[in-house]
């Protein structure tokens, strides 16, 4: 199948966001990781890393209000770099993907069941995720378990490594570029049509007409709540996947229970899935205070609701 595009979307046509950094910053990565032997290539990537600390100052900025939340006081100068190589070596990982070389993926707990419900009783399905740990990487994992799935994704003016993981999993795997969101209902409307589960971030309201208030890290928070306003109006179940790499370098995936849009009214529904929304980010925040370096945001934390107490 061939991804789908937003009104023709492409690099020619339209000006695409960049991911942070120099233009050179990820064929410098892909170069190194595969030339040097592992040892190395970390020492390598913990030198670039401090680079970044000092060079990025917006993004650090947002890292250590993100910590100081997370921990409950400043993190120290070591505490910054760690959260900056997490990322890191989560790009190199990334990289290596798009190479054919997969980390090994292994379930949390028997999370596997929550998958395995979803697809013995629906073949479409929602599936929503965040930018947290190698969670970005599971989209293409997940489409080796199923017949095929559609990722909405946000094309990157310097993102080479994802356009050769689409070309490499293009059988499994399908993208709906969502640059354009004059485009986007459209575009998702074919995929969801298509009889397969669609796949999206729900973490960064960006890109979201809908939003809901929910607790999450310390507050009433903004986050985007379209995902179940189109398994409502589609009737398509709702569930969250996000991974989190151990210490061997494997990757424990969490696949949460379903919301089903089975209630007899959309404002009963809604009504559920506020309660479903609230206890996936309650498991996250959880997941995150064990893995505090996981949270792969180095953007302002989602906005607190002005009538938050």
């Amino acid at each position: 199948m061939e991804s789908l595009t937003l009104n023709g979307l492409n690099r020619q046509e339209k000006s695409l966001n960049r991911n942070p950094g120099p233009s050179w910053g990820f064929r410098t990565i892909a170069f190194w990781d595969k030339v040097l032997p592992n040892k190395l290539g970390q020492m390598v990537l913990g030198i670039g890393t401090w680079v970044a600390l000092v060079l990025m100052k917006e993004r650090r900025k947002y890292s250590c209000e993100y910590l100081k939340i997370i921990f409950g006081y400043e993190a120290n100068i070591i505490e910054q770099w760690r959260h900056f190589f997490a990322f890191s070596s989560f790009l190199v990982e990334r990289l290596r993907m798009a190479r054919g070389k997969r980390p090994v993926f292994y379930w949390h707990t028997d999370n596997e069941k929550n998958l395995n419900r979803l697809t013995n009783t629906h073949r479409s399905f929602l599936i929503g995720t965040f930018h947290v740990g190698y969670s970005d990487l599971l989209g293409f994992h997940i489409g080796d378990l199923i017949p095929h799935i559609y990722l909405l994704r946000l094309r990157m003016d310097n993102s080479e490594e994802v356009e050769r993981m689409v070309k490499l999993f293009q059988k499994k795997v399908s993208i709906v570029w969502v640059n354009d969101d004059s485009g986007l209902i459209v575009a998702l409307k074919q995929a969801l049509e298509s009889d397969f589960p669609v796949a999206m971030q729900c973490d960064r309201t960006d890109h979201s007409s809908k939003t809901i208030e929910v607790d999450f890290l310390g507050a009433c928070r903004i986050f985007p709540f379209s995902i179940y306003h189109i398994g409502i109006i589609y009737n398509r179940p709702v569930a969250f996947t996000y991974a989190i790499p151990d210490s061997k370098g494997h990757v424990e995936v969490y696949f949460t229970e379903a919301f089903y849009p089975d209630s007899g009214s959309k404002k009963e529904n809604l009504q559920r899935a506020q309660v479903h929304f609230q206890s996936v980010l309650s498991e996250l925040e959880s997941v995150l205070k064990t893995n505090p370096y996981m949270w792969f945001n180095f953007t302002e934390l989602n906005p607190i609701a002005k009538d938050s107490k």
